[in-house]
This record gives C-alpha cells, structure tokens and sequence, in this order.
C-alpha cells in the first residue's frame, strides 16, 4: 500500500498527534532522495499551520 502524503496527514490529525510526534514520525520515513524529506516536512508544516482544528487539539493536550 503507497501512503500519500494526504492520507498520512488525515491519519495523525485524526489520532489527535502532537507537531512533536509528527515530525519525529518523517524523520523516521525513508525517502530515497533526501530532498524529498525535506519537501514533505515542509509540505507538514503548511497543512499544519493552515489547519486550525488542529492547533485547538494541541492546546488542549498542553
């Protein structure tokens, strides 16, 4: 199964995951081009930064 970057990123804001886990979590995804990694974490933040529902979550665990 390829897991798309939209599904990954549905799946952890749906498990209630920290910003901390998640970027753990790419770090430890094994891309065959480095720079890929760094497009995704990239890609993350953006998503992460738009998606307010999210930061509502994180408040809530701090």
């Amino acid at each position: 199964m390829i897991i798309t970057r939209k599904l990954l990123i549905l799946n952890l804001l749906a498990s209630n995951c920290t910003k901390t886990f998640i970027f753990s979590l790419t770090k430890s995804i094994k891309f065959v081009n480095p720079h890929k990694i760094r497009a995704f974490k990239q890609y993350l933040k953006e998503v992460l930064l738009k998606s307010n529902a999210f930061f509502e979550i994180t408040k809530l665990k701090e």
